[in-house]
């Protein structure tokens, strides 16, 4: 895999290892399991709110850990089709750097979220 920050959001690729090297998995495109997000506002000193796309309706896991990996919050929501938002308040966090994870059946989309000073 290979991980990219785009913004705040963690931009990622699938490669297959084979003998003769690693080489992109074509039948599986990030860009057709993952649709793009948007979190705002970042830096956040209270609440925030993460906007992402689903290719289906389900249920959502959204988990927030913080720079040593410590979980912070986890939950779950329904999500439909399209569009979708998620809004927190982290109003009690440190400052800090955190990382909320959304995993909507095979789709995962991490944000990189910056807790500032009130």
């Amino acid at each position: 895999r290979q991980f990219a920050w785009v913004g705040s959001t963690m931009v990622f690729s699938v490669f297959d290892s084979t003998a003769a090297g690693l080489s992109p998995l074509v039948n599986t495109p990030v860009t057709e399991q993952v649709t793009a997000g948007n979190a705002w506002p970042n830096p956040f000193t209270s609440e925030f709110t993460i906007e992402f796309g689903s290719l289906t309706s389900g249920i959502a896991d959204i988990r927030m850990t913080d720079m040593q990996g410590r979980n912070v919050s986890t939950g779950r929501m329904g999500v439909g089709e399209g569009s979708n938002k998620f809004a927190h308040d982290g109003s009690s966090l440190a400052a800090g750097v955190y990382t909320v994870t959304i995993t909507n059946g095979g789709s995962v989309q991490t944000f990189r979220m910056i807790k500032a000073n009130d």
